[in-house]
């Protein structure tokens, strides 16, 4: 009886960790977000407005190299730290930035500015920083996100108040109705 008892245990805890595994390699992808809209589902349809978003990244060592790959759709602003990075237009391209010389040691703010036109709204983003220590951080877009309907002032480089909400997850890379339509390089890994 024992033996059974310990078998079953066994069994038990090599399936809680290869649960625990791939909860954590899913929760390690880029997810499609989005301002979670009332009475409306943004993969479907969202409001043709402007949502704002903000990430607080903290580095222990300098940055030696930091990339990310971002697609929206419909039209983004991206900054780092206050700085406008990019903008763009065509969510079936991804475009990536090279945000080296934006980050610093310590605390920094990626802000997105995101508008839908029509239809369907969401944005997609993987970045990539390696710290002069050897460190990489890899970074995505996720519920980690913290999101708004309204700017508030200095939201490009600050931390959002506690009016903002966690992004909306819509799922990962591939998801519809965007697919595997966006032409892309970190995203898809």
């Amino acid at each position: 009886m024992k033996r059974i008892l310990g078998i079953i245990i066994a069994v038990l805890v090599a399936g809680l960790v290869i649960f625990q595994g791939r909860c954590q390699e899913e929760s390690k992808v880029p997810q499609w977000i989005w301002y979670p809209e009332k009475d409306m589902d943004p993969i479907v349809e969202a409001p043709a407005e402007p949502r704002y978003f903000v990430k607080i990244i903290n580095l222990e060592s300098p940055v030696k190299s930091a990339v990310l790959e971002i697609a929206v759709d419909n039209i983004y602003q991206l900054f780092v730290n206050g700085k406008a990075i990019g903008e763009g237009d065509n969510w079936q391209i991804a475009t990536k930035y090279d945000i080296t010389k934006n980050l610093k040691k310590g605390k920094n703010v990626i802000a997105i500015q995101a508008t839908n036109v029509d239809g369907p709204a969401g944005w997609i983003m993987k970045g990539k920083i390696t710290t002069a220590d050897g460190k990489t951080i890899v970074f995505f877009s996720n519920s980690s996100w913290r999101t708004s309907t309204r700017a508030t002032k200095g939201w490009q480089e600050g931390e959002p108040d506690k009016s903002w909400v966690k992004a909306l997850e819509m799922g990962e890379f591939g998801v519809q109705p965007w697919g595997t339509n966006v032409q892309c390089e970190m995203l898809a890994e």
